[in-house]
């Protein structure tokens, strides 16, 4: 019975994800936005998450696939509230300056966990020694630390299409230090290139059905991060 209450909560979570994130594009798409693709493409990891942790509960790489799809469904309903409060029915909503706060840094865990957690316990959801142990530690240290200096520096949001609006979570003490403090998001292409050393080392080590595994997740997992390259180059504001 919990077996089957833990997969229906799983299918319920993903039809919620799909429905968000969706809705989201389909809003945007009718002001004028273009498709994210991209975002859409990237539902496969919370639909592939919920058909393993439906057939392996505990499996550690499901629930982070999950987890990915949980965060985008998180920035597009935070995107959701902030717009309906200030373009749609201004006023109605309260504090839509915080929701752009919270939002601001959603990039962080989405792109982190792909790239640190995802690597590093691919494929039976353990990690490759427990000598990666600090390592995974370093990584999730990496991510709150960059979301949090996201989230707290003095600065507007602009690049949200808010110029006017000022970060009211912003620390007006850190605005000397600020870029030291940005230089610790530096931490997290660090983090992802340690994982990706430990998901070679897996690969080498690994055989039969894993070393197969292995050998089309890394074939995916290329193809996303140059697809993601090219999309964050085509977003470049001197291009």
């Amino acid at each position: 019975m919990r077996v089957q209450t833990s997969t229906r909560l799983v299918w319920i979570g993903l039809g919620v994800i799909v429905v968000v994130v969706v809705g989201s594009q389909v809003y945007g798409v009718t002001r004028g936005d273009t498709l994210d693709i991209f975002s859409l493409g990237m539902l496969t990891f919370p639909v592939v998450g919920a058909l393993i942790v439906s057939r392996q509960v505990g499996n550690s790489v499901g629930r982070i696939m999950l987890g990915i799809g949980a965060g985008e469904a998180f920035a597009a309903a935070i995107g959701l509230y902030a717009s309906y409060a200030l373009d749609i029915q201004p006023g109605s909503l309260p504090r839509p300056d915080i929701a752009l706060a919270l939002g601001e840094g959603t990039w962080v865990p989405f792109i982190g966990l792909v790239g640190t957690f995802l690597l590093l316990l691919f494929p039976d959801g353990h990690l490759p020694t427990r000598g990666w142990k600090p390592w995974a530690w370093f990584s999730g240290g990496a991510m709150v630390l960059a979301y949090l200096v996201i989230t707290v520096a003095p600065s507007h949001f602009g690049d949200q299409g808010y110029p006017g609006i000022r970060n009211p979570l912003g620390i007006e003490a850190l605005r000397p230090y600020i870029g030291a403090a940005f230089a610790l998001i530096a931490l997290i292409p660090i983090a992802i290139v340690g994982c990706a050393v430990g998901l070679v080392r897996r690969f080498r080590r690994s055989t039969g059905q894993e070393r197969l595994q292995m050998k089309w997740f890394t074939a995916t997992a290329a193809l996303l991060a140059v697809s993601y390259l090219i999309l964050m180059a085509l977003n470049l504001p001197f291009l």
